[in-house]
C-alpha cells in the first residue's frame, strides 16, 4: 500500500518528502521500541547489559532482514529475467485489444472504450498465469466482432 502511495505521488519532491516522513516515523518507532525493550530488560539485568542485549538484538534483526531481503531480491531478479519473454505477450495482448476496440468503435464507442480500458487493466494487473485465459477471451471477442462486421 505504501509502495503504491509512493509511486503515485504527483512529483519527485512529493515522493522524496513522503519517504523522509516515513523514514522519520520508522526511526522514531525503533527508538521507542528499543527504549521499551531496554526498560524491560532493566528489570532483569544491569543497565549496561540491558543496553548491550538490546543493541545486539536490533543489529541481529537488521542483519536477518537484510539477508532475507537480499535473497528475495535475487530470486525476484531471476524470476523477472525468466519471465522477460512475457512482456512481448503482454504487448501483443494490448495491441490485439486495441485493434478489436478500434473495430468496435464505430458501432459502440462506449463499449470499445470500456473494452480497451479493461483489457489494458487486465494485462497489467493480472498475473502472467492468466495470460492464456485473457488470450482466449480476446480470441472469442475477435471472432464475434468479425461475425458482426461481416453481417
Amino acid at each position: 500500500m505504501l509502495d503504491f502511495a509512493i509511486r503515485k505521488s504527483e512529483t519527485a519532491i512529493g515522493r522524496a518528502a513522503f519517504m523522509l516522513v516515513l523514514a522519520a516515523i520508522a526511526v522514531l518507532g525503533l527508538v521507542w521500541l528499543s527504549i521499551a525493550a531496554a526498560g524491560w530488560l532493566l528489570l532483569v539485568v544491569s543497565p549496561p547489559a540491558a543496553a548491550a542485549i538490546t543493541g545486539v538484538t536490533f543489529i541481529g534483526i537488521s542483519a536477518v532482514a537484510y539477508f532475507v531481503s537480499r535473497t528475495e531480491r535475487t530470486a525476484s531478479d531471476a524470476k523477472s529475467e525468466a519471465l522477460a519473454g512475457n512482456d512481448l505477450k503482454t504487448e501483443d495482448m494490448i495491441s490485439r485489444a486495441t485493434r478489436i476496440a478500434e473495430r468496435m468503435a464505430p458501432d459502440a464507442p462506449m463499449a470499445a472504450l470500456s473494452f480497451a480500458l479493461l483489457a489494458g487493466l487486465a494485462s497489467v494487473s493480472l498475473p502472467a498465469a492468466l495470460n492464456p485465459f485473457l488470450n482466449k477471451i480476446l480470441d472469442d471477442v475477435d471472432k464475434t466482432s468479425e461475425v458482426r462486421i461481416d453481417n
